[in-house]
């Protein structure tokens, strides 16, 4: 029974983020339900030990998004302390500097596409 409460708890908390993206410009909101969900799809089987400080961090985020989206801002988002970028393990600094790399390439996905059918001879 209480296996079937922690993951209504646990969905709950996911779909609320689910439904604060809305709210998002579309790239955010692009980003960010992707991310999610594949946080939540890897961690579906995570060591009990992990759990609490994932869920944890997801509701910190959500509670700072909300307060954020109430402020009617036009600036999402905090920037990262150097204690919590020196809390983060190797493998979360790769992820950290893969979604940089990926902000800061103006090419998006259709003009990827675009410049692929264009001249194929440099994507093979």
């Amino acid at each position: 029974m209480e296996a079937i409460k922690h993951r209504q708890t646990v969905f709950s908390l996911y779909r609320s983020i689910l439904r604060l993206h809305r709210s998002l410009p579309q790239e955010m909101r692009y980003l960010g339900d992707n991310y999610l969900k594949d946080e939540f799809a890897r961690h579906i089987r995570a060591k009990p030990e992990f759990v609490p400080g994932f869920l944890e961090e997801w509701r910190n985020y959500h509670s700072s998004l909300k307060e954020q989206l109430g402020q009617n801002s036009q600036a999402i988002g905090k920037g990262l302390l150097h204690s919590d970028l020196d809390s983060l393990t190797s493998e979360q600094v790769g992820q950290l500097y893969a979604l940089k790399t990926e902000l800061e390439d103006p090419t998006t996905e259709e003009e990827f596409m675009k410049e692929a059918l264009l001249n194929p001879s440099e994507f093979k």
